[in-house]
């Protein structure tokens, strides 16, 4: 290997919509021929079924084992991690043993290794950075976070990280979400849910409104994962009129561009989320959205810029908003020329992972 060419290692959780974000960076990580790259795919105990067979307080510590033999085996010059628990660990050892590697947490907001985020409220925040994590975030050279909400809560948490956090939302693969053709004004209106973990996405909040307000003007196209929808929220949908439910459409494939062809409003009234890869999708493709303002959304579809925003669990105000977007094609086309042009500037893959590169050679 020249002397010249940079050893990189990502270390990226393979879940859910991670899993996506990694199928769109790897091939264009691995088109830059200035660096040398390694990647280790880091595993959750729902990804392995032997996990399963153990008690559920060991199965986090298998998991963290395998991926920590991974990391230490590395011998990069820069180890980028995106997982959380396994950071911790690593870094507060990386940094006790005094290894060479550079080590760059690129995070979407996540704290805690029970999934809450930095937004849990700063009282938990605080009692999370502990001596552990200080000693860890000390011994991380750099820190690529995701939004600007999920840097400001860092650097609100670990004040000492303030100058080595650098924000870079790892973007969409625009080429696979080219605008589609404009929708027929005299087709049915739909909605489109997309969201596997269908609670916590809000499902119910959607199916609220629109049992009240909008089951005579607008049909929806749900897609969610099996067993994410509760029986009793399952048997609300039944009752209702021109409801599907897709279980098939996964992430980029045909089914899922066809849903979004067919889409007048993506609506996410989601209760947690750090980023929204979806709102994304949509926005490229020529859907306006309507969502929430968690974690780092609202910079992602700006309220009556790029798409609608309101408060979490308001089933009348999300009525509302999908009302005057159904009601108003001037706002709906001026949504979604504004959403292209942002998602076009701040969210492309390609920009965002030469910038992410760039910044880990300058290490």
């Amino acid at each position: 290997m020249s002397h010249n060419v940079t050893r990189i290692d990502f270390a990226l959780i393979m879940i859910a919509g991670n899993r996506t974000r990694y199928l769109t960076l790897r091939p264009l990580v691995d088109a830059d021929r200035s660096i040398a790259v390694h990647w280790l795919e880091m595993q959750t105990w729902e990804d392995d079924h032997r996990y399963k067979r153990w008690p559920a307080f060991l199965r986090p510590k298998l998991r963290n084992a395998k991926n920590l033999t991974l990391l230490f085996r590395s011998t990069a010059d820069v180890i980028v991690i995106h997982v959380y628990e396994s950071y911790i660990y690593f870094a507060a050892l990386h940094r006790l043993l005094r290894r060479r590697a550079r080590l760059v947490y690129w995070f979407d907001g996540t704290y805690s290794s029970d999934g809450r985020s930095f937004g849990s409220g700063v009282a938990g925040m605080e009692r999370r950075v502990d001596w552990l994590h200080r000693w860890a975030l000390g011994g991380t050279t750099r820190f690529v976070a995701w939004s600007e909400f999920a840097a400001e809560k860092l650097k609100a948490a670990y004040p000492a990280s303030e100058g080595r956090v650098s924000v870079i939302h790892p973007g969409i693969q625009l080429r696979s979400w080219p605008p589609r053709d404009e929708r027929d004004p005299n087709s049915p209106f739909r909605l489109l849910f997309v969201g596997g973990d269908a609670m916590r996405k809000g499902l119910d909040v959607l199916i609220k409104a629109y049992s009240a307000a909008l089951r005579d003007t607008c049909a929806i196209d749900i897609v969610t994962a099996h067993g994410s929808i509760s029986q009793e929220l399952a048997r609300c949908i039944d009752d209702l009129p021109n409801v599907r439910v897709h279980y098939d459409a996964s992430s980029n494939s045909p089914k899922i561009h066809d849903l979004y062809d067919q889409a007048d409003v993506l609506v996410l009234p989601t209760r947690l989320d750090l980023s929204s890869l979806t709102a994304l999708e949509a926005m490229a493709t020529g859907v306006p959205v309507v969502t929430t303002p968690v974690g780092g959304i609202p910079e992602i579809v700006i309220d009556g810029e790029t798409g609608l925003i309101v408060n979490v669990d308001d089933a009348d105000g999300l009525a509302d908003a999908i009302e005057r977007i159904r009601t108003d094609p001037d706002l709906r086309k001026r949504l979604v020329i504004q959403a292209l042009g942002h998602v076009q500037s701040s969210f492309d893959a390609e920009k965002n992972t030469d910038a992410l590169v760039a910044t880990l050679k300058q290490l």
